[in-house]
């Protein structure tokens, strides 16, 4: 079984040592034997992008396991027709209704650069001023993860999406 992460970002791909994948690879290390290998980290260009993945591949997504959307939510509602309600389970809903399928959705909270800020944060450093680039982005992130596993509960703390991404991973590789 394959846990699949699609990931909301601004290239897609396949990328060698994408930082969000790294950060969350190195969270569930820190909460056991947790074999990320059972992981497959795949960004996509933007939500348009993610969402023609999903309705398109989900059946093939899916037939090696789950599958996770990780979904910036700053600029969900707008992407969407019907100017849907900002909770968080009318947008899932109305993802669903543009891509049906057997998946689930887990917001960042803001977006990615928020994640720099909190990994900036739990690091002791102060937050870029500016939008980085990716790979700028993505050195904050490996150095997050590379750092001591105190350091990630800080972040976790901080960032309460992404350790609910983290706690749903983990459950779906049967770690609880």
């Amino acid at each position: 079984m394959i846990v699949t992460i699609l990931w909301e970002d601004q290239r897609g791909g396949v990328i060698k040592g994408f930082g969000p994948q790294t950060l969350l690879e190195a969270c569930l290390r820190d909460r056991g034997e947790i074999q990320v290998d059972k992981l497959s980290g795949v960004p996509r260009k933007g939500i348009g992008n993610l969402l023609r993945d999903l309705r398109i591949n989900i059946g093939k997504l899916t037939n090696s396991g789950p599958v996770i959307a990780v979904i910036d939510r700053d600029r969900i509602r707008e992407q969407l027709p019907d100017n849907p309600a900002a909770c968080m389970q009318g947008l899932k809903e109305k993802i669903h209704l543009q891509a049906p399928g057997n998946y689930e959705v887990v917001f960042l909270v803001e977006n990615i650069e928020s994640l720099v800020a909190d990994c900036c944060m739990a690091l002791g450093e102060v937050p870029p001023p500016r939008k980085l680039n990716p790979i700028e982005r993505d050195q904050i992130l490996s150095k997050a993860a590379w750092a001591p596993p105190e350091r990630r509960l800080v972040l976790l703390s901080r960032s309460p999406s992404f350790a609910r991404l983290v706690a749903k991973v983990a459950e779906k590789l049967g770690y609880h």
